[in-house]
């Protein structure tokens, strides 16, 4: 006797996307620890010779990411679920890091650093939400978290050791930080 089933593509989607969406998740996770990236374990093969670190995650449809990294030592994730998502990352100097999720429809970040040991995490949930951190100098440190549609984050830094979280939940919200 042989038994028969049958494997329905919206159950298998729906796993694969909460699989997927772990995976991002603890990466997020891990990132928002602010753990130096030293303390990670054995080196990355590409720190040691000085170069760069960058990887993509996209699952959905209609997602557009970017990573442009030039100087040593730099470090970007930037992971999407959803729909329509954009994403863009631009470092220049020396262990700069990104980290970025977008989870939902239509959310749009950049984030631009330059200089030496800046940190990013951006962490976008719902849909329309759109964010920009831009970082010059040297140990600056943004977290952007929202929840929700619609809302909209800017971070401006320049200078030594400027910290700025912000966290967004709802629909609707602005923030927008200078700091120099």
């Amino acid at each position: 006797m042989t038994d028969h089933f049958q494997v329905q593509p919206g159950l298998v989607r729906a796993l694969a996307v909460t699989a997927l969406f772990l995976t991002l998740a603890s990466d997020v996770a891990l990132a928002a620890q602010a753990v130096p990236l030293s303390d990670l374990g054995a080196d990355e093969p590409a720190f040691a010779m000085g170069g760069n670190v960058a990887r993509i995650t996209q699952t959905g449809s209609t997602q557009s990411g970017s990573i442009d990294q030039t100087g040593h030592g730099n470090a970007a994730f930037v992971g999407q679920a959803g729909v329509g998502n954009v994403a863009s990352v631009i470092q220049a100097g020396t262990a700069n890091s990104v980290s970025l999720l977008q989870n939902g429809g239509a959310n749009q970040s950049s984030t631009s650093q330059q200089g030496k040991n800046n940190s990013a995490t951006v962490q976008q949930t719902g849909n329309a939400n759109s964010s920009s951190v831009t970082q010059s100098g040297t140990a600056d440190s943004a977290t952007v978290q929202q929840v929700g549609s619609r809302n909209t984050a800017q971070v401006v830094q320049s200078g030594e050791h400027d910290t700025i979280a912000i966290r967004q939940v709802g629909n609707g919200g602005s923030a927008r930080v200078v700091q120099h």
